[in-house]
């Protein structure tokens, strides 16, 4: 078993519910106390940067976003994906270094284990809540 936070990547529509629904927040509760670290590129913190701009935070709250988004401590940062994926969060979760354990989305509706043979071996997707019951 590893040691150190959980490896997630998270998608901004997690993030989103995370800092909306005061149910989900537990999510971001547990990165600050890092027991989870999120998988991060480039292409997925351009659309976290949307999503958060999008929520018309005041500037001071997108500087303080941005240093817990971007920071090493804070976050594992990758290259993008070579491949052209719409989703860079599938692609980060297979990447081999990444080690994510779990991508996290914000609904339960088309959940599917991701490819591989077992589930211990490839990211599955999951809900902030299914991650809290465990």
């Amino acid at each position: 078993m590893p040691s150190g936070p959980l490896k997630i990547v998270l998608t901004p529509e997690a993030l989103g519910e995370a800092l909306l629904d005061p149910a989900s927040q537990i999510l971001l509760q547990a990165w600050r106390d890092e027991r989870v670290q999120p998988i991060v590129c480039r292409s997925l913190l351009v659309r976290y940067f949307r999503l958060l701009r999008r929520l018309t935070l005041p500037e001071r709250l997108l500087r303080w976003w941005g240093y817990w988004l971007a920071s090493a401590p804070k976050v594992t940062i990758l290259p993008d994906p070579t491949e052209s994926d719409s989703l860079p969060e599938v692609s980060l979760a297979h990447d081999s270094s990444a080690n994510a354990v779990h991508i996290v989305t914000w609904h339960r509706a088309g959940l599917t284990q991701t490819s591989g043979s077992t589930e211990s071996e490839t990211p599955r997707w999951t809900t902030i809540q299914d991650m809290a019951d465990n």
